[in-house]
C-alpha cells in the first residue's frame, strides 16, 4: 500500500467511524459515504481489529445476520 492510499484508508475509516452508530446497515453507510459494500465491509473489519469498534448481533431478532456496530472507547 502506498502512502496516497493509505491517507485515502484512513480518511474513509474516519468518515465510518462518524457515520456508524447512524446507519441501519453496511448498504445505507456505504451508500452515504460513497463507496461499495465490500469495501465497507473491509474497513468495518479493520475497525474492529483495531479495537475501534465493536458488533454484536441481536439474538431476538429472527434474522441472525443482523448486527449492530458500537464505537468503542478507543473509537471515540
Amino acid at each position: 500500500m502506498d502512502e496516497k492510499e493509505g491517507k485515502q484508508n484512513l480518511e474513509i475509516e474516519l468518515t465510518v467511524l462518524r457515520y456508524i452508530e447512524k446507519e441501519q446497515n453496511q448498504k445505507s453507510l456505504s451508500e452515504k459515504i460513497g463507496i461499495s459494500v465490500g469495501k465497507t465491509n473491509y474497513i468495518l473489519k479493520a475497525l474492529v481489529q483495531k479495537g475501534f469498534v465493536k458488533v454484536e448481533n441481536f439474538m431476538a431478532n429472527e434474522n441472525k445476520r443482523v448486527y449492530r456496530y458500537l464505537l468503542t472507547k478507543e473509537g471515540l
